[in-house]
């Protein structure tokens, strides 16, 4: 699905796993969720929190 895909991948929470982000950041892509509450605080950009809201 991301083969020839580069950038950034908005996805929901349920989406969450350290060897998928690590997979993908290989790629060249950023996974970008909303953060859990259990989650550690990182930081997003205005315009990621703005597209997670959708």
């Amino acid at each position: 699905m991301t083969k020839d895909f580069s950038g950034c991948l908005y996805v929901d929470k349920g989406y969450l796993s350290a060897s998928l982000k690590q997979q993908l950041k290989t790629m060249g892509i950023s996974l970008i969720t909303n953060i859990k509450k259990k989650m550690k605080p990182i930081k997003q950009t205005f315009f990621d929190k703005a597209i997670l809201r959708r």
